[in-house]
């Protein structure tokens, strides 16, 4: 799959007022990206791929350059690994995507 460039994705929390004030946690990462793999953004970016079934490793900390993986399937009939990094305090981006295996 040829990928155009993706902007960078603001994590959005959503919870008690004091959560956005905290830095998210590592797990919130992952959980954030698997929902953004899955999103209509994504598939539009895509070019109406979908994807479904995201899991997401959780990072080994939440700090800006931490990278981290992602797998989710698509409607191609393949699996997919998009290669994600933290580029903020509630902000990531997919650096690659590519066919898993």
């Amino acid at each position: 799959m040829t990928r155009p460039t993706l902007s960078t994705v603001t994590l959005v929390l959503l919870g008690a007022g004091g959560l956005a004030a905290c830095a998210p946690s590592p797990a919130k990462f992952s959980d954030a990206a698997a929902d953004y793999i899955e999103s209509e953004e994504v598939a539009t970016w895509a070019q109406q791929q979908r994807f479904s079934d995201a899991n997401c490793t959780e990072p080994a900390d939440a700090k800006v350059d931490t990278a981290f993986q992602c797998t989710a399937d698509s409607t191609d009939g393949n699996s997919y690994v998009f290669q994600v990094i933290i580029t903020g305090e509630r902000r990531f981006r997919v650096e690659a995507v590519q066919p898993a295996g």
